[in-house]
């Protein structure tokens, strides 16, 4: 069996482009990444599942330094957005990670 990876299938050795470049410290990942203007965005979950959120208590959180905005599911709705559709998908159908009915 080649050392350079150069058979097909399950269980045989691949040549990999991209070990060198990521051995020598080159490897270039999305946190590198910075633009002109470019935010951050956090996405806040409840620990408990199928929980219902009476209530949402940003000000403290708006008024730290850097935060430009904090949205919530009351936003979510007023700005018409559908549900998030996440994997997996269903055979003719989606899954949806956001029911309507916990965000009012």
């Amino acid at each position: 069996m080649s050392s350079r990876g150069t058979g097909q299938g399950i269980g045989q050795p691949v040549l990999r482009k991209e070990d060198l470049r990521l051995l020598k410290g080159q490897g270039r990942y999305v946190p590198d990444i910075t633009l002109p203007n470019m935010a951050h965005a956090v996405v806040v979950r409840s620990p408990h599942a199928h929980a219902r959120i009476r209530s949402i208590e940003s000000k403290d959180a708006a008024a730290m330094p850097g935060v430009l905005a904090i949205l919530t599911g009351a936003d979510f709705i007023a700005d018409g957005l559908h549900p998030i559709a996440h994997a997996p998908t269903m055979v003719g159908g989606s899954a949806s990670c956001t029911s309507k009915s916990k965000l009012e």
